[in-house]
């Protein structure tokens, strides 16, 4: 089989890291595979050309890159985007459709794209049945084949330090021998944040002085946030640039006690959630029941760390770990054993092939019709740290998923960012 990756680029983000991985992953399997990186190279690269796997692009680089991957008679395209309007990739896949290609997509933030006929995407992959819930109530009676393929993890590439190397890790980053760290690494993006951490951290360390916390690719403006805090609490907070190293990254989640992750907009998947749980760091996640809640699967409430509903209950949850230590140390063993029995790269890499499959033989369709239901949903919401205002939250989601009143929202966004 003869597959074809599309990513926007080869930068160090999460899509991008996913991509560059499941093409070496399911080349490992056998199958002849080639990359199309159509608006810029990136440091991921190199990992492709060690791998031995072709790259094409970007397009306003190399004139004939496109005819090039097309030449290259892929049976599968598998592109990597967002979920969102994109005349560019729209183009891309009608290029490839038209050169009778099936097309397959992994829709990041399970977005329903009404501007394209229904008939240009074979299937639809979404990284967490939430996503999924969320496109097929979206799209109505138009969402065409669809099924669930997570993101795939390197799990060689995170693990948990020794003490003695632990030890040493917080003392290079100035953490106090008695702290408690919580910590948030990411990259400087907004939305992925919520400055809410702040007040979390200030709440939860009046009652626990030798509380620390680390921030770790913060977007712009946190550090000034963080300069009007009182004088504890400032001097108590930790700030790095984001960095490329796994090596660093390694260190700086195991220097860790907490994870403490706070989105505006959630979380489709979460790598950075799976990062730390390899570490065996416990994760403390806030529920975003109205945006994206992939971040409730991949933690799982009592399995790899603890799963709030508010900022008092995020608070509550590091309450929790400190309070007991044992619950702190069983989190952080099932959550690494976790991570490495849903997402390792030849897991995952080998349900894509399946998909793959699926999409080229009509009778092994079966695969791609899973549906969550709103059951789920509610079940989902109600295991976690204090679980309230269900039914608010439930007819919220109602509300704002309904295909209609979609459409007519995104049209009115449209129109304003105009």
């Amino acid at each position: 089989m003869r597959v074809l990756t599309i990513a926007k680029n080869l930068q160090i983000g999460g899509t991008q890291r996913v991509a560059q991985a499941l093409s070496i992953g399911v080349a490992q399997l056998g199958n002849d595979v080639a990359f199309l990186a159509y608006a810029g190279l990136g440091p991921r690269k190199t990992f492709l050309d060690a791998a031995g796997i072709p790259v094409f692009g970007p397009l306003d680089e190399e004139k004939d890159a496109l005819e090039k991957a097309i030449a290259w008679k892929p049976d599968i395209v598998h592109i990597h985007r967002s979920g969102y309007p994109d005349p560019t990739e729209a183009a891309l896949m009608r290029a490839f459709k038209d050169s009778g290609t099936k097309i397959v997509e992994t829709n990041v933030f399970g977005r329903f794209d009404h501007t394209i006929p229904t008939s240009l995407i074979d299937v639809h992959l979404h990284l967490a049945k939430w996503s999924l819930l969320k496109w097929r109530k979206w799209g109505g009676r138009k969402a065409s084949p669809a099924t669930i393929l997570p993101n795939c993890v390197e799990t060689d590439r995170f693990r948990p330090l020794s003490d003695a190397e632990r030890a040493a890790a917080r003392e290079a980053l100035g953490v106090r021998e008695d702290a408690f760290l919580v910590g948030r690494i990411g990259q400087p993006i907004p939305a992925k944040w919520n400055p809410a951490i702040f007040d979390v951290f200030a709440d939860f360390r009046t009652r626990h002085p030798n509380a620390q916390m680390l921030l770790v690719g913060a977007p712009t403006g946190y550090a000034e946030r963080a300069a009007k805090l009182p004088k504890a609490v400032r001097e108590a907070i930790l700030f790095r640039e984001p960095i490329l190293s796994d090596e660093l990254l390694n260190e700086y989640y195991n220097s860790l006690d907490a994870f403490l992750h706070l989105s505006e907009v959630g979380e489709s998947f979460g790598l950075v959630l799976c990062e730390a749980m390899l570490c065996e760091v416990p994760v403390v996640t806030l529920s975003t029941p109205l945006r994206d809640n992939g971040q409730l699967e991949v933690v799982q409430h009592g399995v790899g760390g603890l799963v709030a509903n508010s900022r008092a209950g995020l608070v509550e949850a590091l309450e929790m770990l400190v309070a007991d230590p044992d619950l702190a140390d069983r989190l952080a063993k099932q959550g690494r054993e976790s991570v490495i029995a849903r997402f390792s790269l030849d897991r995952i890499a080998k349900e894509a092939v399946a998909v793959y499959r699926a999409a080229l033989d009509p009778a092994e369709g079966g695969l791609l019709s899973e549906k969550p239901d709103h059951e789920w949903m509610m079940s989902l919401l109600r295991n976690s740290v204090r679980p309230k205002g269900l039914l608010w939250t439930d007819a919220a989601f109602q509300f704002t998923h309904n295909p209609h009143i979609y459409r007519t929202l995104r049209r009115l966004k449209t129109a304003l960012v105009k």
